[in-house]
């Protein structure tokens, strides 16, 4: 949505090593970075989902990943 991951990377304030890991599974992003994530997925619902629309196969497995995580306590 932001246009890849050196965006998404300076978005978060988070290092190349750190997003590649979350990206991949490898390790959870920390509290914070999941919700400062999730509002920009909000945003863009909010305004009609257009940079939804445009991901593509691979990348929705991810958004099925942040749906299936567990509620914050």
């Amino acid at each position: 949505m932001l246009g890849g991951p050196r965006k998404l990377r300076h978005f978060l304030k988070a290092s190349s090593a750190d997003v590649a890991s979350w990206l991949s599974g490898v390790k959870e992003p920390p509290t914070q970075v999941f919700l400062a994530a999730l509002e920009l997925i909000l945003d863009d619902l909010d305004s009609g989902g257009h940079q939804l629309r445009k991901i593509n196969a691979p990348r929705q497995k991810s958004a099925v990943i942040l749906k299936a995580r567990k509620p914050l306590k």
